[in-house]
């Protein structure tokens, strides 16, 4: 365990690769509510670990951070189909 930001204890997770042949999709969001602003964040990767894709995008006028993981969810959904739709025709 480690202290976060606030001092709370936290869990530290360790990735799991997807299988092989697989790709593993990772998103993360920050919202800070006084301003609205927010950024997402996308990873993916392969069986071995490899970065086969990052992204990130800043967001203006968001209203929750529910609403902000949300998209980030979205995101990651869509950079996989295209990742996976580019690889699978390789």
């Amino acid at each position: 365990m480690r202290a976060g930001v606030d001092g709370l204890a936290r869990m530290q997770e360790r990735w799991n690769p997807p299988e092989d042949g697989k790709l593993k999709v990772n998103v993360d969001a920050a919202f800070t509510e006084s301003s609205g602003e927010a950024g997402i964040g996308v990873v993916i990767r392969n069986h071995l670990g490899a970065i086969v894709l990052s992204a990130w995008k800043k967001i203006f006028g968001a209203g929750s951070a529910e609403e902000v993981e949300a998209q980030a969810c979205r995101e990651g959904s869509y950079s996989n189909e295209g990742v996976s739709t580019h690889i699978n025709k390789s």
